[in-house]
Order: structure tokens, then C-alpha cells, then sequence
């Protein structure tokens, strides 16, 4: 490998790097070990390779089928107005967001869902931002190497950014998936110790964990969609939506930096939010047995 490849190879990584720091930062209540953190971002970067051999089946299959709505002209293939639309949406909401998004969720499930050191708000956000920054790198890269030093800088303030916006939306819901499940297992001991009689978190998990792969994937496919799409109007809607992406993201993860806070104490917040009167019940059963330890002594 050259100097110069060397150099563009640096340039690439530098947005991703960079990205990462500044989420590493914002980890405020208990830092993640930097090993878990490092195998999360290659995780990710491996994810490439499935992800784009899951793309080349699926654009052949949209291929063949919007096939047949296409039309042959001095060589060129045509398509409707709204063929090429539904081609689109296809290609870029299911033939790439969802592979990608897909391949990069199942990543960060399978390293960190049982993970002893997913113990706070903040942790899912930055896991599943390190491997979205993991798999931005080496796309980076490869497009670096293909198309040059302005693509790569580009796709610093634009793509990679976007992975990590991506990253930030399935990170939350992740993370609520999580503190939903404490809240089950809270729940199931207090009803075994008699203080509820009936649960509240029994299924809602299942919505947030959902979430969190179809919100990044709808997120991922109307970006890639206004990048794709031949029309002025969807390059100013791309900018509107990258700059929106921008705002709420950074917002989200300065508050929830802010807000972060152990998962146990997060759980026991939301189970008395859900059952008032709880609290008040279980400081007044141990005031009395304090009471009661103190006049037998």
C-alpha cells in the first residue's frame, strides 16, 4: 500500500474516529470497557461483508421484478413515473436500509443482550452507535479507495454522520427494550412478594425492540431514497432531513447523556410511575419494621 493510500485510508477513518470520541465522552455515569467497545466497532465493520452480499440478492430480485414495467429505447431501459417511484422505494427501504440495518442490529444483540456491563440509559446509544461508526468506517474506506480524497469528505459531514444518526435511533429503543425487561423481572418479584397484583411491562418490550430496528430502517431508507431519487426536489428534502437528522440526534444524546442513570434505578422509577401508591406502600412497610425492631429492643 502506496503513501497516498495510506493517507486517503486515514482521511476516511478520521470521521468515524472522530464520531466515536465524541459518543465515548458523552458516557457519563460508568465508561464501557474499551475491549467490548473495540469488538462492537469491528462487529460492525464485518457486517459489511454480509451486508453487501444480502444487497447484490436483493437487487436482483427487485430487478426482476419491476423487470417487467421497464421499457427498451435506443438501448436504454425506461421505467414510469411510477414504477421508477415503487423501484426506488424498494431498493433503497428493503434492498439496503433493512439489510444493512439488519445485519448491524444483529450485531449489537448478539454481543450486548446479556451483556453484564449493559447496566445504564446511555449504554445501548453508544453500542449500538460504535458499531454503526464500525460499519460507516470501512464503507468509507471502500468508497474512498473507488471514488477519491472529495467522496470521502463528502461522505464525512453526510454518510457516516447518518450511520450514526442510525445508530442513535436503534441505541434508544434498544435501551428501552432493556429497561422494559427489568421492569418485567422487577415486577414478577414484587407480585411473588405480594405488593402488586398484576403486571404492567408483561409485553412491552416486544414494541421496543422492534423499534428499534424498523425506526433506523425507515431513517436509513428515506435518506438513501432522497440521494437516489432523480429529482431536485428530493436533493433539498435530502438536505432538510440530514440537517433534522443532525438536531434531534445531538439533542437526543446530550439529554439522554444528562439523564443517564443506572438501569436498576431507572427500572424501580418506572415501576412506581406505573403503580402509584407502591412507593409510599413499601416505605411505610419498612418504616413499621423498624418501629418494630426498635420497641423489641
Amino acid at each position: 500500500m502506496g503513501t497516498n493510500s495510506i493517507i486517503l485510508a486515514v482521511v476516511a477513518l478520521i470521521p468515524a474516529i472522530a464520531l466515536g470520541i465524541y459518543i465515548f465522552v458523552k458516557d457519563r455515569v460508568e465508561k464501557e470497557p474499551i475491549g467490548l467497545l473495540l469488538l462492537l466497532a469491528v462487529a460492525g465493520a464485518l457486517t459489511c461483508f454480509p451486508a453487501a452480499w444480502g444487497e447484490r440478492l436483493m437487487y436482483s430480485l427487485n430487478d426482476a421484478i419491476f423487470s417487467p414495467f421497464g421499457y427498451e429505447k435506443d438501448g436504454i431501459t425506461y421505467m414510469s413515473s411510477t414504477a421508477y417511484f415503487l423501484y426506488q422505494v424498494v431498493q433503497n427501504f428493503l434492498c439496503v436500509a433493512l439489510v444493512e440495518e439488519g445485519v448491524k442490529f444483529l450485531a449489537l444483540y448478539l454481543i450486548t443482550h446479556k451483556n453484564k456491563n449493559f447496566n445504564s440509559l446511555f449504554d445501548g446509544v453508544i453500542y449500538a452507535v460504535f458499531v454503526s461508526l464500525g460499519f460507516a468506517a470501512l464503507e468509507n474506506v471502500k468508497y474512498a479507495f473507488n471514488y477519491g480524497m472529495d467522496t470521502a469528505l463528502l461522505r464525512a459531514f453526510t454518510a457516516v454522520p447518518g450511520h450514526m444518526f442510525d445508530g442513535v435511533l436503534m441505541g434508544y429503543f434498544y435501551t428501552m427494550w432493556h429497561l422494559n425487561n427489568k421492569c418485567k423481572t422487577t415486577e414478577k418479584n414484587l407480585i411473588d412478594n405480594g405488593w402488586i397484583s398484576r403486571p404492567k411491562f408483561n409485553d412491552s418490550g416486544k414494541r421496543e425492540l422492534a423499534f428499534s430496528l424498523i425506526v433506523p430502517v425507515l431513517a436509513h431508507g428515506f435518506y438513501d431514497f432522497c440521494c437516489s431519487y432523480d429529482s431536485s426536489f428530493a436533493t433539498i428534502i435530502f438536505f432538510a432531513f440530514l440537517a433534522g437528522l443532525y438536531i434531534y440526534c445531538f439533542g437526543k444524546i446530550n439529554k439522554l447523556s444528562k439523564l443517564d442513570r443506572l438501569d436498576n434505578d431507572l427500572a424501580a422509577a418506572m415501576i412506581y410511575k406505573a403503580h402509584p401508591g407502591l412507593f409510599e406502600r413499601i416505605v411505610a412497610a419498612k418504616q413499621a419494621q423498624q418501629n418494630t425492631q426498635y420497641n423489641n429492643y
